[in-house]
């Protein structure tokens, strides 16, 4: 038996506290899901090639940016994580990773998710020493960026609803002015808690490139 087949014989008994924790688990791991073929699969099916190069292309045409900004880039595309990402996070994304420096992992990444959303955000992991002091100073946000508390860990992010690009012929162009903004937010918020977070040395001389001083 795989998984989903466990999963789905037993949904009948999800009155049972016990079973309906073990679906949970199993749903939040990726191990159950729904293997009857509709419609809209067929149709996902048909538009993979063409939704999968469209936003390759998008991520590539500010990867430049990204790495100007930022530096020390990881794109999971072309890497083995790539799967990881797709699976597990739903989206497709280029990152730069050890930002604030200690013990416990952070991120500075843009993406396409594939639930509709253009995403750039600061991550950082609960077990870091400067969570607290991170998610303080995030909780005052920085334009678009806002604070958000997630399990595990919690980022400073942005994110704009695609749906707001459809049938726009310069939707690419607005993407990429998008994200360009989002990421001198980014460079801002970097500056601006450099005597309280311990940035990695680059990122504050990378962000004193892009953002003038007063």
């Amino acid at each position: 038996f795989q998984w989903h087949e466990v999963g789905k014989f037993l949904s009948s008994h999800k009155d049972k506290p016990l079973v309906n924790h073990f679906i949970n688990y199993l749903e939040k791991h990726s191990m159950h899901m729904d293997m009857t073929l509709k419609p809209s699969d067929l149709l996902a099916m048909e538009n993979l090639q063409r939704i999968h190069i469209w936003i390759n292309k998008t991520l590539d045409k500010s990867k430049h940016a990204f790495n100007q900004h930022f530096g020390g880039i990881i794109d999971p595309r072309v890497v083995k994580e790539f799967h990881q990402q797709v699976q597990d996070q739903n989206r497709f994304c280029i990152y730069a990773k050890e930002c604030i420096v200690g013990n416990g992992h952070s991120e500075i990444l843009f993406a396409i998710d594939l639930e509709g959303c253009a995403v750039v955000q600061v991550y950082l992991e609960q077990k870091h020493p400067a969570f607290k002091t991170f998610m303080d100073l995030a909780e005052k946000g920085m334009n678009e960026l806002k604070a958000e508390q997630l399990e595990g860990g919690g980022r400073l992010v942005a994110q704009l609803n695609l749906a707001q690009l459809i049938n726009d012929d310069s939707a690419e162009q607005k993407l990429h002015e998008w994200f360009l903004k989002q990421f001198d937010s980014v460079s801002k918020f970097i500056l601006s808690t450099k005597d309280e977070l311990n940035w990695k040395e680059e990122l504050i001389q990378l962000s004193a490139k892009h953002i003038p001083q007063e």
